[in-house]
């Protein structure tokens, strides 16, 4: 059980507004991302939060092949 509860420390954790839109093709990687209301997240958009956490508040365009890293 330790090890479950450990597990679940160390899951990356995305959140993503319901009033958000992310394509099945954008590409959501790493640590922690927040995705908020109104954010449009194009096909083969790259999040990289591997390095730290990345927060995108509301009403913001990433567009295709864009790449955003932390």
């Amino acid at each position: 059980m330790a090890d479950d509860s450990l597990q679940q420390l160390n899951k990356p954790k995305v959140e993503i507004h319901p009033e958000a839109v992310v394509v099945a093709k954008a590409i959501l990687r790493g640590g922690n991302i927040v995705i908020g209301a109104g954010t449009v997240i194009h096909p083969q958009a790259l999040i990289d939060a591997g390095e730290g956490k990345i927060i995108f508040g509301s009403n913001n365009i990433v567009e295709e092949t864009a790449i955003i890293q932390n």
